[in-house]
């Protein structure tokens, strides 16, 4: 999520509007009411539930000294960061396996460590989320193949976009309007799993795993790696609330787990 999201963007819309009262399109109602009941199911739990929290107020390239006694079945790597910058005072809650923040090999190299084998855990993973990587890819493409590729699939947008977005009436205004939609929304067809893939070999990805022992998993069992992502296939009411989340549709989950 960007810092700037809304509380309808972190949460899914179709569980949250089941939880609606009579003002069934009050979606910050709703969400009120839905998050209520997961606290308190979760405050429930806490009740019948051996449990324990460890907090750590450091930098995520330091927590593995900190950790030399666990091992864990599963690792999210979208975590609090903090900029050593001495320019800067803020943290923010980020994708740190982007290459704007720690990257996905610092991240490897910290966190594999503390992944369980899968002698202990076959399900166990490493969960990366890339949200700036395929983007970044694209804009620094500069030969002739990935110009053509990102003009026709630009051109491909805007055709199914078309399907999706009608113009209500031929005004200026509502000209206009239209047009800024659609700009908003081609991106959302796009193809970004061909853009990842340059980027999976341009970072060496799977190499820089196979040196820390984990390996990309073929079949995510976690999250889909496109979760947000518009295709052909989708409806006009899911292309619908998949424009109002914020999101754009090139987040990429990556599932590791280890080789042995």
């Amino acid at each position: 999520m960007s810092d700037s999201a809304t509380p309808r963007e972190g949460w899914p819309y179709r569980e949250c509007m089941k939880h609606a009262s009579a003002a069934k399109a009050d979606v910050h109602g709703a969400i009120f009411f839905y998050l209520r009941e997961m606290l308190m199911e979760f405050c429930t739990r806490l009740h019948t539930t051996k449990i324990s929290f460890r907090l750590f107020c450091l930098d995520a390239l330091d927590i593995g000294q900190y950790l030399t006694d666990l091992n864990f079945d599963r690792i999210e790597v979208c975590i609090p960061y903090l900029s050593r910058d001495p320019q800067t005072d803020w943290t923010q809650i980020s994708n740190v396996c982007d290459g704007g923040y720690l990257g996905p090999e610092a991240c490897l190299r910290i966190f594999s460590p503390l992944l369980k084998p899968r002698s202990v855990n076959p399900r166990a993973a490493l969960v990366m989320l890339f949200i700036n990587a395929v983007n970044e890819t694209m804009q620094s493409s500069r030969n002739c193949e990935q110009t053509a590729v990102w003009h026709a699939q630009l051109k491909a947008g805007i055709r199914i976009v078309n399907d999706y977005i009608s113009l209500p009436r031929k005004t200026p205004d509502a000209i206009r309007l239209h047009t800024y939609r659609m700009i908003g929304c081609m991106e959302m067809f796009k193809d970004w799993e061909y853009w990842f893939k340059i980027f999976v070999k341009a970072s060496n990805l799977v190499a820089i795993a196979k040196t820390h022992g984990l390996k990309i998993r073929n079949t995510h069992a976690i999250v889909q790696p496109w979760p947000c992502k518009a295709d052909s296939q989708t409806t006009k009411e899911e292309f619908e609330i998949l424009r109002a989340s914020g999101l754009i549709g090139r987040e990429r989950y990556v599932e590791f787990q280890k080789q042995q």
